[in-house]
């Protein structure tokens, strides 16, 4: 994909883009990763619980099990 962006004057600046970010060949960093959960599920989840969820998943690799980890997701009304 190309961008170009063009100012009032004409001027113009343009990069391709082979890879989007997230992209497995352009990957997200986990910060950029952190922030993205926390603006998809802002609206929706209290920041300290995305915070306890994305703690919890950084460990998901380790733990014995799941089912606490799934109880965090459940989304209460």
């Amino acid at each position: 994909m190309i961008v170009e962006i063009r100012d009032r004057k004409g001027n113009s600046a343009s990069t391709r883009i082979d890879h989007a970010k997230g992209d497995p060949e352009n990957p997200m960093t986990n910060e950029e990763l952190f922030e993205k959960f926390r603006d998809v599920t802002g609206t929706v989840i209290p920041r300290n619980r995305a915070e306890e969820i994305l703690s919890a998943a950084m460990d998901i690799d380790t733990r014995e099990e799941i089912l606490s980890f799934t109880k965090l997701l459940q989304i209460h009304s």
